[in-house]
């Protein structure tokens, strides 16, 4: 079964007084949310995911569109609502253990876009 993961819906706050080319994400205001996709011939039998991730760090510049975030995997939350508790609970389990993004050993996720577009 494959995955597809649509990344990144994310809220960017610049920190006031940022004015250089580089500019810090504000993370008290920030967060990213990943949707998660099924796809294949099995889809029908899986869930579409949106998971959120408090930014732990970041910045994304004007000049070049380019975000660079750092997340703490294990505070990455499942927030499906089409759920039962403990399916949620069970999905979140799964997702944080070794078969899946294995926290313990890979306890931080980074990512840099290739691509940025502003939208409104």
């Amino acid at each position: 079964m494959r995955v597809l993961v649509g990344l990144l819906c994310a809220t960017f706050v610049p920190l006031a007084g940022a004015a250089d080319a580089s500019r810090l994400i504000d993370v008290e205001k920030s967060v990213m949310t990943v949707h998660v996709y099924k796809a294949g011939l099995f889809s029908a039998f899986g869930h579409n995911h949106e998971i959120t991730a408090p930014i732990e760090r970041g910045s994304f510049s004007d000049e070049k569109p380019v975000v660079d975030l750092v997340v703490n995997a294990h505070q990455m939350k499942v927030m499906d609502q089409d759920v039962s508790d403990k399916d949620r609970a069970e999905i979140q389990q799964t997702m944080l253990g070794p078969k899946v993004l294995d926290t313990e050993k890979f306890p931080n996720i980074s990512f840099r876009s290739t691509q940025v577009e502003k939208l409104g």
